[in-house]
């Protein structure tokens, strides 16, 4: 249909819908996550084949999501894990007075690794994003 040579906006724009649309789906299960990341790199290059009339291998793009997607949900966790022991539980304040109350102490939660887990969790999932395609069987 259409064919940019150098920026292709029809490809970016498959790419956020699709996004758009799995991304609520996402959770922490790593066979969900394997699954979900396999139906949006098939998604993605289907469509991207269908757009501008290439061939790339929608199987190796759902093999690489679903790698990947797995992948990512375990690197996740295991930061996330691995932080909050490294990590003070909570930030930004005194130690507990024992003579106040909990409830009446400014206690913040350490937000960090959860965060830096979930951003882990999302850069390794993301990768084939930057992975090249590989030709497919001829269109007929």
């Amino acid at each position: 249909m259409g064919n940019q040579d150098e920026y292709r906006y029809a490809q970016t724009v498959i790419s956020g819908a699709t996004g758009a649309l799995f991304f609520p789906m996402g959770s922490t299960s790593v066979l969900g996550n394997t699954a979900l990341g396999g139906a949006v790199g098939g998604t993605n290059t289907a469509l991207t084949n269908w757009w501008y009339g290439e061939n790339a291998s929608v199987l190796d793009a759902t093999q690489n999501g679903a790698f990947f997607g797995g992948l990512g949900t375990l690197a996740g966790r295991w930061a996330t894990g691995y932080l909050q022991k490294t990590q003070p539980l909570f930030i930004g304040n005194t130690p507990y007075n024992p003579a106040v109350a909990l409830l009446l102490q400014n206690v913040k939660p350490n937000l960090f690794p959860g965060q830096a887990g979930f951003a882990i969790e999302q850069g390794v999932s993301n990768i084939p994003s930057f992975l090249g395609s590989t030709e497919g069987d001829k269109k007929k």
